[in-house]
């Protein structure tokens, strides 16, 4: 016979309700179910705050490009405007200039005006402009020219001084105590009150370009020795050397002994002999200190040559046939 079951109805729903999940698991469910559902909503939220940054980003790049390009057609309106560093003998505020001097600054203000363009963030107009500068041989080295705020063209280096006119045929030709060309502008009216040097061995070199041949060298050599000696004033004065026109280089070479003549305003000849320089006088001749003060003698009329009319005058021998004539004598 089959055995009727034991188990009481009490005890099958205890063990249906252990079967069934508990508080604790369903509010694990129940927690794990609402972050699911959140994380959907915020990344959701984060797609659409990245679409939103994303455009307000672009929008701001529109708008501060067409800003930008704005501000850069204000800066390409402005005409350039030049400003040069002047040294002091070529600054016409702080005194008197010559005319040959204003005009190649000005010559070079309108070069630099016109090449220069309103391109804010033009570079090659910059290096056309320091290498056309260059050329001149107004500059010991290339000059540095830079565009500032405002397209304002500055324009500074270290400036070559004009220090006497060459004389070469029916040209004439502009150089630095260091015998290096410099241009004069066509337009511009000759030196006046300048020393010249006449007649050199050599042919004119290209602008910012030395003077070869060593003639005009030495002879601009002799001009600084006389302008020095005549600041200081011992034996041989500013005036004396007003009234020296320049050197005559038509015997330099064919001497041999490279002899300076130089030239009065009177147009008298006298000669100088060797340049001065650190190893003193050559043999036979006599002190530089003498020629100066013969030099004086003769040009401010306080001694009057023996020597036949038109022949020079010899000042670097020990023997010179002068008369010593009163003050004011002829």
């Amino acid at each position: 016979m089959a055995r009727k079951s034991s188990k009481s109805p009490s005890k099958s729903k205890k063990k249906a309700k252990a079967d069934s999940p508990g508080i604790f698991t369903r509010l694990r469910d129940g927690y794990e179910t609402s972050l699911a559902g959140l994380s959907h909503v915020m990344d959701h939220a984060g797609r659409i705050g990245a679409a939103t940054l994303i455009g307000a980003t672009l929008i701001l790049w529109i708008v501060g490009s067409d800003n930008l390009q704005a501000r850069v057609a204000e800066i390409r309106a402005e005409e350039p405007t030049v400003a040069i560093e002047l040294p002091a003998w070529a600054d016409a505020s702080k005194g008197p200039v010559e005319p040959f001097i204003a005009e190649t600054i000005r010559e070079f203000t309108t070069f630099a005006t016109s090449s220069a363009g309103t391109d804010p963030f033009d570079h090659e107009s910059l290096e056309k402009i320091q290498s056309s500068l260059a050329l001149t041989g107004w500059f010991r080295s290339g000059p540095t020219v830079r565009r500032a705020p405002g397209n304002v063209i500055r324009i500074t280096g270290e400036w070559r001084a004009p220090a006497a006119i060459v004389e070469q045929g029916d040209g004439i030709y502009l150089v630095g105590l260091d015998a290096v060309r410099m241009r004069l502008p066509a337009s511009a009216p000759p030196p006046v009150d300048y020393l010249t040097i006449s007649n050199p061995y050599m042919q004119p070199p290209g602008y910012n370009e030395l003077w070869t041949g060593g003639d005009v060298e030495d002879a601009l050599l002799l001009l600084s020795y006389l302008a020095d000696a005549a600041r200081t004033g011992k034996g041989f004065r500013r005036e004396d050397l007003e009234q020296i026109a320049g050197v005559d280089l038509r015997r330099y070479v064919e001497t041999g002994a490279r002899s300076m003549r130089l030239k009065t305003r009177r147009g008298a000849t006298l000669v100088w002999g060797s340049v001065p320089r650190g190893e003193g006088p050559l043999p036979g001749e006599i002190g530089y200190q003498t020629r100066l003060e013969r030099v004086a003698m003769i040009v401010n009329g306080r001694a009057r040559s023996e020597d036949k009319p038109g022949q020079p005058l010899v000042l670097n021998l020990e023997a010179l046939f002068i008369d010593q004539v009163p003050s004011g004598g002829g």
